[in-house]
């Protein structure tokens, strides 16, 4: 049974219709599969389609809403995205988006709501610039509190689904890195015009569909366990334009994750008018998929090529990094077959549990290890590599993109 019949048939899946224009007719792009955890696991896979009317791209058989909810309270990596590599990238990320809204924002008084704030960095920045009247919410309370400790924002743990009723309208509302993970768009819209107040803002960001690319994030990396909606510029303009929004500004750019890895953003914002627009068809999304799928494919050939390598010679290993990537390759190479003994991640939320029985455990259990390192990630390679030698470990490691290779001494 392949890891996506096993989510269809032990999970409780259900088939979408299009988040934008609500048809049922669609065309298969891509299967997209994991090996899951042994505990805490969201999905197991699903199918990347297009919408056969209006051209929006999204994942299909997927758990109800709840079971994302749960899993961003109980998994979340969020948490730690400030720190990560010396937290430059995630701070220019969050520069940029201010430097964005700024331009439309008249009153320092102005009544700020960022949902999925993460750490409330974004907030934390309109601070300092005198905007006092901010807020935030999260699903994850360690987040909840870090926005507090760190930035002096107030952020409530409220997940999308369970937002409050609010007693007063927001002037401005941000969902930032948000509408990519979330099922019912049109209610989260309709949510949002709700608190907004009339001629209020809403801006939103999201990774850009049409850009999407395996340098940045390694092959079939944009369709993750939690990434569920493929936005164009187009498709996003579709989904909030029925609901009485227009479009005042709109640009993209490669924002960065850490050092050396740009990843394609783009960001809308809106101003709420109560004149609602038809969706128009999206002709460039199914294209820039298929092309991103067919680059996908050709940067996997050379990773299996690598670890059919260590599997025909028996090298004992140790795998760093338990998240999307490795799922992925533990379902679609021969990763499975290699001798593993141990699963090394530093989100805590990974640790004590296991992939295909063998356990994940914490950076400072390496000390007690000498097996070679197999690095399971694009983005953070570089940094784990430099994280290993600076700690003062010398096992050998393998790295799976080798325009990397340089950047460490093995």
């Amino acid at each position: 049974m392949s890891q996506l019949n096993k989510s269809m048939s032990q999970l409780s899946t259900f088939s979408r219709h299009c988040a934008v224009c609500g048809s049922p007719r669609k065309r298969e792009l891509f299967r997209q599969e994991f090996s899951g955890l042994s505990s805490e696991s969201l999905l197991y896979g699903y199918f990347v389609v297009a919408c056969s009317d209006c051209g929006f791209a999204y994942a299909d058989q997927l758990p109800e809403q709840k079971a994302f909810d749960a899993y961003y309270r109980n998994m979340s990596k969020y948490e730690q995205q400030h720190s990560r590599g010396d937290g430059a990238a995630d701070l220019m990320r969050c520069q940029s988006t201010v430097e964005a809204l700024t331009p439309f924002l008249t009153d320092l008084n102005t009544r700020i709501l960022d949902i999925g704030c993460a750490t409330g960095r974004i907030l934390g920045l309109l601070k300092e610039r005198g905007y006092l009247n901010v807020l935030g919410i999260d699903p994850s309370e360690t987040c909840v509190r870090l926005a507090q400790e760190l930035y002096g924002v107030k952020v409530l743990p409220y997940a999308l689904s369970d937002m409050p009723d609010w007693r007063e309208n927001f002037d401005v509302v941000l969902l930032v890195a948000v509408i990519e993970h979330f099922q019912h768009l049109h209610w989260l819209v309709e949510r949002v015009g709700a608190i907004l107040a009339p001629q209020g803002l809403l801006l939103v960001e999201h990774p850009d569909v049409r850009r999407f690319t395996p340098q940045a994030n390694g092959p079939f990396q944009e369709f993750s366990t939690e990434h569920i909606n493929f936005f164009s510029a187009r498709s996003l303009q579709n989904l909030v334009q029925q609901h009485g929004f227009e479009a005042l500004h709109s640009f993209q750019e490669d924002r960065p994750s850490v050092e050396g890895v740009l990843e394609p953003s783009s960001t809308s914002i809106f101003r709420k008018t109560g004149v609602k627009q038809e969706p128009v068809r999206d002709t460039e999304t199914e294209p820039a998929l298929r092309a991103y799928i067919a680059q996908c494919q050709g940067i996997e050939a050379h990773i299996r090529t690598t670890i059919d390598r260590l599997v025909d010679t028996e090298t004992p290993l140790i795998v760093w990094g338990a998240g999307t990537h490795t799922q992925r390759l533990m379902v679609t190479s021969r990763l499975p077959s290699a001798k593993i003994t141990a699963f090394i991640d530093s989100n805590p939320r990974y640790q004590g549990k296991q992939i295909n029985g063998i356990s994940i455990v914490s950076p400072e259990r390496l000390r007690e290890m000498k097996e070679a390192i197999l690095i399971s990630s694009r983005v953070w390679q570089r940094d784990i590599a430099k994280q290993i030698r600076t700690s003062g470990y010398d096992n050998e490691l393998i790295l799976l993109y080798p325009e990397q290779a340089g950047a460490v001494s093995s």
